[in-house]
């Protein structure tokens, strides 16, 4: 009987599934982490690269200057929210951060107010700050500033009344609101609101009799910027005449000086010749 003939072995193909998936998962890796640098890396070192100058001490330069470094408004509003991401263990000066952000306009409203919320007192005072850089445009604000009038940090409370003042709140609700705080008892946080009520002006007419009170207030700063408010008030101020010319009698030689250039504007054509 014949040898049988030995049949060859199959040959196996290769199996080339497996260095095609690892190339593949090596190229999505790869774009991952270029994609990472770019989105998340890079922006955070410019970001925090903005405040290594802050020792060259450049005025505006947080909400100004910045912005236009990191590539104007609508480039450094993602840039800072990427930082602002950061634990602050990795991302310092997290408040000049959103100090900075109210350079980037009315987009960085909604964060801002967010960050008034914000657990850290600093990130608090940084958003009051970021939201007065906007200036009038951030009207919808005004809630969180009111509730931030109630904070039971002095400087939270301090910068939420000039914030208030300058972004276009309607006065029907800034007024009462900053003439109640004439009565906080810090006495910074009293002529913060005596210096907002002077910014809104004639509009804050209805906090006249609270800014007249505030002619006896014991320390002499929140005096001085009562009389400055009812002068910016103007003639709609004329109920607080008899306690100006009080004030012209004052200890203090600023508010003296002040009482007679706010007595002047107020009474305008009655001013004695």
């Amino acid at each position: 009987m014949p040898d049988a003939v030995e049949q060859p072995a199959p040959v196996k193909p290769p199996r080339i599934w497996r260095p095609m998936a690892l190339w593949s998962a090596g190229l999505l890796l790869a774009l991952g982490l270029i994609w990472f640098v770019a989105a998340v890396v890079v922006p955070y070192y410019q970001v925090r690269a903005m405040f290594k100058l802050r020792a060259l001490d450049v005025d505006g330069f947080f909400y100004e200057e910045g912005v236009r470094v990191l590539g104007g408004p609508e480039r450094a509003l993602p840039k800072i929210r990427v930082y602002l991401r950061f634990p602050s263990k990795l991302a310092p000066c997290r408040d000049f951060a959103l100090v900075m952000m109210g350079g980037c306009g009315r987009a960085a409203v909604p964060d801002l107010i967010a960050a008034l919320g914000h657990r850290d007192p600093m990130m608090r005072i940084g958003a009051a700050e970021g939201l007065r850089n906007i200036r009038p445009g951030a009207a919808e604000a005004v809630p969180a500033l009111l509730a931030a009038l109630r904070d039971k940090v002095d400087d939270v409370r301090f910068h939420a009344c000039y914030a208030l003042s300058s972004v276009g709140a309607d006065s029907a609700l800034a007024g009462p609101a900053l003439a109640r705080a004439l009565e906080d008892t810090v006495s910074g946080v009293r002529g913060a609101a005596a210096g907002a009520l002077g910014r809104i002006g004639p509009a804050a007419k209805e906090a006249v009799p609270a800014l007249t009170k505030a002619l006896t207030d014991r320390v002499a700063d929140v005096r001085l910027h009562a009389v400055y408010a009812l002068y910016w008030i103007g003639p709609q101020a004329k109920e607080a005449i008899p306690a100006l010319e009080k004030a012209l009698q004052d200890e203090n030689s600023n508010v003296r000086a002040a009482a007679a250039d706010a007595l002047e504007k107020i009474r305008g054509e009655d001013s004695p010749k």
